[in-house]
């Protein structure tokens, strides 16, 4: 062998050492060889966590093994070219899951909410039932007679007009638009009726449940508002007689707000009153038009529907109202106060509070019927509710691609349980979601 031999020799080598290394490099750094595009990529990954965890998936029909376990709550499929993955879930009693994710150079996307819904019902109660409620981890239960049930006993009322936060009082009116306030732990009841009307006659008046209080109930007059005990039997004042109608009342841990409008302004005045301070005070906030319904969430915000459809958050630590959205319906809090969903005529609009992503939109198809908004427990799902049915939606499903029909009247979710009941031809069922 030649000295130049030898030397073309050297030199091969050092340039494949120098590729290796390079390659190497470049491995670490993400980057691979497409081979149907001819090009070098850097890659991407998806994590996914599933719900229940012992799930099947598959990413564009190739199966993935599942990392979830006692030390891993989820799955991280890496080395994927950026483009849109088809990525599919499925598990043995429950609906299939799939969706398109995009997976981005050197990031990894999330799926982090993927629950799949129950195929299956489970038997509760026999009907006939037209309504229910969830109180105590019980049922209470009305039938095609309009009677109510409770712990196998009959209450008086056939419409419930509220409940306190700990479910344990609860306000029923009957056919006759009698009141009771009834004792659900001892299954007892007084009619608020007869003694309201002792001490208001020849009055007109509605009550509503203060939730934080379990002898206490809030008695709305068309110009005035008051608090009546019902152990000491007395009625107090929460505000002077007004000159305007009052509108809708709502009470929170500390605080009760009502509305008063004004004709001839067209415009609806905040109220509020000090529950702690026992003191009334004007806001001096005025929104356009009558109010439709008040709502406090946990955190002290308070949610305000006007009837034009404006929406409205008031701030009780700035004293301050802000406009949210339009053509709303109605609104639901989530149980924490920092999530609302304001149903549209088109649309379902979801905002955030947190300093995550604030914001998510959904169109409806036209004609829509829903007609209540259920926060599911993860805070990332919303059962739509119609007439005869209950939608599952997923916020990060913007496309709706796994939105699922749960076929029932009086959908109710039940977050204690992780159940959602309905009512199927005059008898109750539920549905179990898997555990969180």
């Amino acid at each position: 062998m030649t000295r130049r031999q030898r030397r073309y020799i050297f030199y091969f080598f050092i340039l494949v050492f120098l590729l290796f290394g390079t390659g190497v490099v470049f491995f670490a750094k993400g980057w691979r060889f497409d081979f149907k595009t001819v090009v070098f990529k850097k890659v991407g990954a998806i994590y996914v966590r599933t719900f229940p965890e012992n799930t099947s998936l598959t990413l564009d029909d190739n199966p993935v093994k599942t990392q979830s376990g006692f030390f891993q709550s989820g799955t991280l499929i890496n080395n994927l070219f950026p483009k849109t993955h088809i990525l599919s879930i499925s598990a043995s009693g429950f609906h299939p899951w799939q969706r398109k994710v995009e997976v981005l150079p050197a990031l990894v996307t999330e799926v982090k909410y993927a629950v799949l819904v129950p195929q299956q019902t489970e038997l509760v109660l026999q009907g006939p039932l037209t309504d229910f409620w969830l109180a105590q981890g019980e049922i209470l239960t009305r039938n095609n007679k309009n009677e109510l049930s409770w712990r196998g006993q009959k209450i008086p009322g056939a419409d419930v007009l509220g409940f306190t936060n700990n479910e344990r009082r609860l306000l029923v009116k009957d056919a006759k638009n009698t009141l009771f306030w009834v004792n659900l732990d001892e299954v007892t009841w007084l009619n608020l009726s007869s003694r309201l009307s002792l001490l208001l006659p020849k009055e007109n008046f509605n009550l509503f449940v203060d939730p934080f209080q379990d002898n206490k109930v809030l008695v709305k007059r068309d110009r005035s508002l008051a608090v009546f005990d019902i152990q000491r039997n007395t009625l107090k004042a929460l505000t002077p007689t007004s000159t305007l109608l009052l509108g809708p009342a709502d009470a929170s841990r500390f605080w009760v707000a009502w509305t008063v409008f004004d004709p001839k302004a067209k415009v609806s005045k905040l109220m509020r009153y000090d529950k702690f301070l026992e003191r009334g005070s004007d806001t001096l906030q005025t929104l356009p038009g009558k109010t439709k319904k008040l709502a406090w969430a946990e955190n002290s915000t308070l949610g305000i529907l006007e009837d034009d459809g404006s929406f409205y958050l008031y701030n009780v630590e700035s004293n301050s109202t802000s406009k949210l959205a339009s053509d709303v319906l109605d609104f639901s809090f989530n149980e924490n106060g920092d999530m609302v969903a304001a149903l549209e005529s088109k649309g379902i609009e979801v905002f955030s509070f947190r300093g995550e992503k604030d914001y998510w939109r959904f169109k409806l198809p036209p004609n829509h019927k829903i007609t209540a908004l259920n926060w599911y427990k993860d805070d990332h799902h919303l059962f739509l509710v119609y007439e005869d049915k209950a939608v599952f939606l997923e916020l990060d499903d913007l496309p709706q691609e796994n939105l699922v029909d749960l076929s029932g009247r009086k959908a109710k979710y039940d977050p204690d349980s992780n159940r959602l009941y309905l009512i199927s031809r005059e008898s109750l069922l539920s549905a179990s979601f898997p555990k969180p």
